[in-house]
């Protein structure tokens, strides 16, 4: 049920201080939405179609799924099947066709449309490329550049090509995208679900994770599967309008913070997953009560690609905790990075405190001379008070002669023209 998915990633609790998402904008770019469904009247604020001779009407029913996944009233389960944030103003851009697929033009034009015309913080995207990609193709780049001028979040899904490793599609390739993994009520990850790192350069994606598996929610009225008013997916689809939720919220407690801060707030204070390795999950389950909590960090640090052969000097990197209570917090701080040569990852301090109202940061060291040859080595960073982990942040990985063809951005996978949406069914 969504009201359960909704409650495993903690926004009842968000919910219950007052926060619903209001006064936040949100897009969808999907297959559309139904305008009759008495879950969306009322919350969708306006559309768009960019697909040529199609209107916003979805004949599909992913997008319908998605949307109510974020927004969704419950109006037709007498108020159960609640979105994660029921409070904010969708918009809702049709990208794919009826039979699911589209062409990166109508894609780039939906995400032009969402991030400058409507305003989005958040632009939620279950869609994904049919092959592997790397960092650098059309819907990548339009990611990057959007997020720097506009300052809005892109919550991607991460795809269902898993479980083998370099299979994230794009766009959830681009640096800017906060990339999303899908697990199940038991927090396992779904065996679906696309595991990184990165194809081409072995950067970190995903970096999150959410509830994807067996997600019941608005089904359209059109949708040539399923029946009645809702119906249940499985997917990296499914797991990303979780996040954007809770995206929203985050935006809705601090409507100064840019797209950007939103991301590293998400992946810092995230559920812990140990069962899943930060290749294949990222940094853990989105938390949204957590994340509208009052510690939050620098989401990732790294440390990059590295020859042999060259200067085997230190790589610093510095992580920057934020505290928005009334009160100071004092942290103690270590590396976990299980199977990793001493000394590689190291700290400048092993405690801080980060004053009411403001900011404290350590330095992240990683000494190449010590991380070897023919190997990547990643861990996490945790500021912890007590027994509690407070944050956790990705010092990142380090990449020293990676043993591998391909390391540099531009020369993985061919930037597909046809992107079909990422989507599993039950």
């Amino acid at each position: 049920m969504l009201s359960d998915s909704v409650a495993q990633i903690g926004a009842p609790d968000v919910w219950s201080g007052g926060n619903r998402g209001e006064g936040v904008d949100v897009a969808v770019l999907d297959t559309g939405y139904d305008p009759g469904h008495p879950d969306l009247k009322g919350v969708v604020e306006d559309s768009d179609s960019f697909v040529p001779g199609e209107d916003v009407t979805d004949r599909n029913g992913h997008g319908t799924h998605v949307a109510s996944t974020i927004a969704g009233s419950g109006v037709a389960s007498d108020g159960r099947e609640k979105g994660v944030a029921p409070g904010v103003d969708l918009h809702v851009g049709k990208v794919l066709n009826d039979a699911g697929p589209g062409y990166d033009s109508w894609i780039v034009a939906g995400m032009e449309w969402a991030a400058r015309d409507a305003h989005a913080r958040v632009i939620s995207m279950s869609l994904g490329s049919s092959e592997n990609a790397d960092g650098e193709t059309v819907l990548a780049r339009s990611v990057n550049e959007l997020s720097k001028e506009t300052g809005a979040l892109f919550t991607i899904a991460a795809g269902n090509n898993g479980p083998d490793a370099r299979t994230v599609r794009s766009p959830g390739t681009a640096d800017a995208a906060l990339t999303v993994g899908a697990v199940d009520s038991a927090e396992a990850i779904a065996e679906f679900s696309s595991r990184g790192p990165r194809y081409g350069d072995d950067a970190l994606k995903p970096e999150i994770t959410a509830p994807g598996v067996g997600i019941l929610a608005a089904r359209s009225q059109y949708a040539p599967w399923g029946s009645g008013s809702y119906a249940s997916l499985s997917g990296t689809s499914m797991a990303t309008p979780h996040v954007a939720g809770a995206a929203a919220l985050v935006a809705a407690a601090h409507p100064d913070w840019s797209g950007s801060r939103v991301k590293d707030a998400l992946i810092s204070t995230v559920r812990p997953t140990p069962g899943i390795t930060i290749d294949d999950g990222g940094n853990g389950r989105v938390d949204a009560a957590a994340t509208v909590g009052t510690l939050t960090a620098t989401a990732k640090a790294d440390a990059g690609i590295h020859a042999p052969g060259g200067d085997p000097g230190p790589v610093e990197s510095e992580v920057t905790w934020t505290n928005t209570s009334d009160r100071e917090v004092t942290v103690d701080l270590a590396v976990d990075a299980p199977g990793v040569p001493a000394g590689v990852f190291t700290l400048s301090e092993n405690r801080r405190t980060v004053p009411a109202h403001g900011t404290a940061a350590v330095t992240v060291r990683t000494d190449l001379a010590k991380a070897g040859e023919l190997q990547r080595w990643t861990g996490r960073l945790t500021a912890s008070a007590g027994d509690v982990v407070r944050t956790r942040t990705l010092p990142g990985s380090v990449h020293v002669n990676v043993s591998r063809t391909c390391v540099r951005p531009g020369c993985g996978a061919d930037a597909r023209r046809v992107v079909p949406d990422s989507r599993r069914r039950n």
